[in-house]
C-alpha cells in the first residue's frame, strides 16, 4: 500500500490504478455502511463521498505513521467521522 500510494504521485497509471481499481475495492464496506446510515436517515446522501475520504485519509495516515494496527482509537474516529451533523436533527 505505501508503495502504490508512493507511486500513485509520480505516474499517472499509478494514480488510475489507484482511484479506479484498489480505493473502489477497499472502500467498499465504510461505503456500504455510509450508505445503510444514509437510508435510516441518520447521515445525508450528500455526505457519503466526504465522509469516505475522510475515513481514507485517516487510515492513510495511519498507515504512513506505522500505526495502523492500533486499533484502540478506532471505533471513535469512525464514530466521528460517521456521526450525525451537530446541525441536523436528531
Amino acid at each position: 500500500m505505501r508503495g502504490l500510494i508512493a507511486e500513485a504521485q509520480g505516474t499517472k497509471e499509478a494514480l488510475a490504478a489507484l482511484r479506479e481499481r484498489f480505493l473502489p475495492e477497499r472502500t467498499a464496506d465504510v461505503r456500504q455502511m455510509l450508505s445503510t446510515a444514509a437510508s435510516r436517515d441518520e447521515i445525508g446522501v450528500e455526505e457519503i463521498n466526504g465522509k469516505l475520504s475522510l475515513w481514507v485519509g485517516y487510515s492513510w495516515f495511519r498507515l504512513l505513521t506505522d500505526e495502523l494496527h492500533d486499533e484502540s482509537p478506532l471505533v471513535s474516529i469512525m464514530a466521528q467521522i460517521a456521526g450525525t451533523p451537530s446541525d441536523r436533527a436528531s
